[in-house]
């Protein structure tokens, strides 16, 4: 598998100075048994949150490594990954103040025939097949019908179902900013607040992170929700992002930017298709009228696959 990462620096009008808060990981040869790659991004926020998503890529490997991640991929695997998690977390908290920031992250880790994803809070990761075309450009009769872009991961948000309700039952609370009196409480974004209601803290618009040891006494955690996905016949790419794209790209523009590249070749550049992605991202950006002059900081990873099946 061939990867590529780019990332751009957002632009906050009220932050003079801002600097790039999110970090990619990319390990094309991790060195585990039966293992080729440890991928992943990190969207750091608060005051410290470039600090955090840094840690995150510098210890990362070697905390997998001590929890012996690797093949086969048995539920052992999952118990083991998670308390990777928590075992950095906990290591994470000894070097930065995170009193109030954190990272999300979304982790691959790839094999030929695999992926385990392991992610906490609103980067994410999909997944690209490109059916085989005739000399027509037809698609094989023996094509399957599947859709071109497919979910990875889901979310951690407060409004989530199944989020709303651990939040609550962990010690916190989910709505709106009360600050924002002008906002509708039906569209604002949805917070993890404390359960008591003299303190209006953290405010935090995920539901799983690192770092953000307030926002944990409030239901926010660092256990990842984790998947494994047999790579499938059609599968060609993999792209996992912050959401500086996901915010102004669908799932489905994403596919087309990476599928109108990889039509072009087998060797297409994974990192030509990140590039078009975060440019394109950036435009949206700039573009939106809701965004008031605000760019967030955009990280795309694309990954090759070596889908011989």
């Amino acid at each position: 598998h061939v990867s590529g990462a780019v990332s751009l620096q957002g632009f906050k009008p009220n932050k003079p100075g801002w600097l790039n808060q999110d970090n990619a990981l990319e390990v094309p040869d991790f060195g585990r048994v039966g293992l080729l790659s440890l991928l992943g991004v990190f969207d750091g926020h608060g005051k410290e949150g470039r600090a955090v998503s840094a840690f995150c890529v510098q210890h990362l490997s070697e905390t997998l490594i001590k929890a012996d991640i690797k093949l086969p991929f048995t539920p052992l695997v999952g118990q083991r990954l998670t308390q990777a998690f928590l075992d950095m977390d906990s290591n994470l908290r000894l070097s930065v103040n995170t009193t109030n920031s954190g990272s999300t992250a979304v982790v691959l880790m790839l094999s030929v025939s695999h992926i385990l994803i392991a992610h906490v809070g609103d980067s994410r990761a999909c997944i690209g097949r490109i059916p085989p075309r005739n000399h027509n450009n037809q698609l094989h009769a023996n094509a399957p019908r599947l859709p071109e872009v497919m979910a990875l991961t889901s979310d951690h948000k407060p409004e989530r179902p199944d989020e709303h309700e651990r939040v609550n039952n962990s010690g916190g609370r989910v709505g709106p900013s009360p600050h924002n009196v002008y906002a509708d409480p039906n569209t604002a974004t949805q917070r993890v607040w404390s359960a008591d209601p003299s303190y209006y803290g953290p405010g935090l618009a995920v539901s799983r992170s690192f770092g953000d040891s307030m926002a944990h006494t409030c239901g926010v955690t660092t256990i990842p929700e984790i998947r494994l996905y047999k790579i499938q016949q059609y599968d060609r790419w993999v792209c996992i992002a912050t959401d500086g794209v996901w915010d102004v790209l669908s799932l489905s523009d994403v596919g087309d930017i990476i599928n109108s590249i990889a039509s072009r070749s087998l060797k297409w550049n994974p990192k030509q298709a990140a590039r078009v992605i975060v440019a394109t991202a950036r435009r949206k950006w700039r573009a939106s009228p809701q965004a008031n002059g605000r760019i967030d900081d955009i990280t795309a990873m694309v990954i090759r696959l070596n889908n011989k099946q």
